[in-house]
C-alpha cells in the first residue's frame, strides 16, 4: 500500500498538511489573519494537486471563527480555482461548524479505507515478449507481459495484469469479477479496458495517457493512478 504520509511539522502560523488514508488533513492556523492566511495557502495549492485520483483532501479550521466570508473566500479562491476535491470540513468551534453545516458542507472526516484482504491466487503467467495483433495470451491468475500489447492483441485474467511496455490492445482483468484485481501499465494507450465487471472508455485526451498508470477498482469505480515506470521501455 502507498505511503501517504506528507511530514510537516505544524509551526504555529504554518499551514501543515498531514497524509492520512483517504489522503490529506489540511491544517489551518489559528493564530493567522485571514489575510496572511489567504496568502499562504496560495504557496500550499501546488504541493496539493498531486495527490492520485480518488483521494481528497479534509480541510481543519481549528478554533477558527470563520464568518460566512471567509467561508466563501476558501471556497471562490482555493478549493474551486485548485480544483480540489474536499472530502469534509472540521473544526472545534461551534459556530464555525454550523455555518458549515448551514453551507452544506460535509462536517464528518472520513474513515480511512479498510486494508485489503488478498486472496491466494494461481501461478501468474510470464511473457518475456511482446504480443502482436491476432495473438492473446488466458490466465486463471495474473499476467505479467516484459514487452507491449500492441493493438489487436488481448490479455485475459482471472488475478491481474502487469504490462510493462505500452498498453494499447484489450485487457480484461479479473475476469471472474474479482475486486483486488488491478491493471499495471507502462505507458496507457488502449481505447477500453476491463477490470472485474467495469468497462473503461479512453483515448489522447486523458490526462494519463501515454504514462505509466495503475488501474484498481474501488467501491465499484475503476481508479486510475500515475505512477512511476517499473522499466525503460519506448
Amino acid at each position: 500500500m502507498r505511503d501517504n504520509s506528507v511530514k510537516a511539522k505544524g509551526r504555529p502560523g504554518e499551514i501543515s498538511l498531514k497524509g492520512m488514508g483517504y489522503g490529506l488533513k489540511m491544517l489551518l492556523p489559528d493564530s493567522l489573519p485571514e489575510d496572511e492566511l489567504m496568502e499562504k495557502l496560495k504557496h500550499v495549492l501546488p504541493r496539493t494537486s498531486q495527490l492520485p485520483m480518488g483521494e481528497g483532501i479534509v480541510m481543519d479550521l481549528g478554533l477558527r471563527d470563520c464568518p460566512e466570508e471567509l467561508i466563501l473566500k476558501l471556497l471562490s479562491r482555493v478549493v474551486w480555482p485548485g480544483k480540489l476535491r474536499v472530502l469534509a470540513w472540521l473544526s472545534s468551534h461551534e459556530g464555525t461548524l454550523r455555518r458549515l453545516r448551514d453551507a452544506g458542507l460535509s462536517t464528518k472526516e472520513p474513515a480511512p479505507p479498510a486494508p485489503p484482504v488478498f486472496a491466494p491466487r494461481p501461478h501468474a503467467l510470464i511473457l518475456y515478449q511482446s504480443l502482436r495483433s491476432g495473438q492473446r495470451a488466458d490466465s486463471d491468475g495474473d499476467v505479467v507481459l516484459w514487452g507491449h500489447l500492441n493493438a489487436g492483441a488481448e490479455i485475459s485474467a482471472a488475478g491481474s495484469v502487469i504490462v510493462l511496455g505500452r498498453l494499447k490492445g484489450l485487457v480484461h482483468a479479473g475476469r471472474d469479477e474479482r475486486e483486488d484485481a488491478y491493471v499495471f501499465a507502462g505507458s496507457f494507450e488502449p481505447q477500453q479496458l476491463r477490470v472485474g465487471s467495469k468497462l473503461s472508455f479512453s483515448d489522447a485526451s486523458r490526462e494519463w495517457w501515454q504514462k505509466p498508470v495503475l488501474i484498481t477498482l474501488q467501491d465499484g469505480k475503476l481508479i486510475v493512478r500515475e505512477t512511476a515506470s517499473l522499466m525503460g521501455l519506448s
